[in-house]
């Protein structure tokens, strides 16, 4: 990290997002307008230099006519990330990495690969959509934005310690309608949603949802928690709140179309109390031996 040190820096900023404290620092100043493009959602200045990660990005002095080309370089810490002659390819991977260093490095929220939701209808309740295939993940999302749906994450959603769902807002691929462009407050889980292939059934627009218990909602969440391995009990506690009072079906086995639509139809099934009517009637009936 010495050697990385004495490279001769000349331009940097420091940055916090949901508590996680994160340097850049270059050697062009011209590119910082670039740098800040590349932070996270909810992202403010830090006034203090101390940081909990550090990303350095090298740029080569290359001339036009040179016939030597120098290489683009990209550090966190003192672990190579990039190296490259297009700096270009350069910002995707450091958008990238900052996402995973804030999910990491946030001390008190909890960070599960997934999108986020809210209904109109519903506006104190958001649905979390979960799945191991992101892309279904994000077709998924669009149509729930396309049918009404106010957007509030297709890559994290965001866990406080009340259990509480936060926005985590990135642009949503085919589709630059995101139904509300201030602020988003945080909410607590009505649906969770496991969306995409099933390995038990056939793609099929026909395949009745599962209900989940709240355990097997936590347990799933669990599976796409960023940390759920360097800290598996402050993320469990976190997710067993935020599953509390949700309604959790297993959509997975279904096209991403009929997915969306019967997601609606939950929605607004919720919306008149439709589900706890359901829930009722699976109950098992019970002899009355009162006489």
């Amino acid at each position: 990290m010495d050697r990385i040190d004495r490279l001769g820096w000349t331009a940097g900023l420091s940055f916090s997002s949901h508590g996680a404290r994160i340097g850049l620092r270059t050697n062009e100043p011209a590119l910082l307008e670039r740098l800040l493009d590349a932070l996270p959602p909810e992202s403010t200045p830090l006034t203090s230099p101390v940081v909990d990660d550090l990303y350095s990005l090298m740029v080569a002095p290359n001339e036009p006519d040179s016939r030597i080309r120098r290489y683009n370089l990209l550090y966190a810490g003192a672990a190579q990330l990039a190296r490259t002659l297009d700096l270009e390819t350069i910002f995707p991977v450091l958008r990238e990495h900052l996402h995973v260093a804030v999910a990491v490095r946030s001390p008190r929220r909890v960070f599960v690969r997934a999108g986020v939701i809210a209904w109109p209808a519903l506006p104190k309740r958001a649905v979390v959509i979960v799945s191991d295939d992101a892309a279904h993940r994000s077709s998924v999302v669009s149509a729930l934005v396309d049918a009404g749906a106010t957007y509030y994450s297709n890559k994290y959603a965001v866990f406080d310690r009340r259990g509480r769902v936060h926005a985590y807002v990135t642009p949503l691929a085919d589709n630059s309608r995101t139904n509300g462009t201030g602020p988003r407050r945080a909410l607590r889980v009505g649906l969770i949603a496991l969306v995409g292939a099933r390995p038990d059934r056939q793609e099929e627009a026909t395949l009745p949802s599962l209900e989940l218990t709240p355990a097997q909602a936590a347990l799933a969440l669990l599976g796409h928690t960023v940390v759920s391995r360097l800290r598996p009990a402050f993320a469990l506690r976190i997710l067993r709140d935020a599953v509390a009072g949700a309604v959790a079906l297993d959509f997975r086995g279904q096209d991403c179309a009929t997915t969306a639509t019967q997601v609606v139809d939950q929605l607004r099934q919720s919306q008149g109390g439709g589900h706890e009517t359901a829930r009722a009637r699976r109950q098992p009936a019970r002899r009355d031996n009162r006489r």
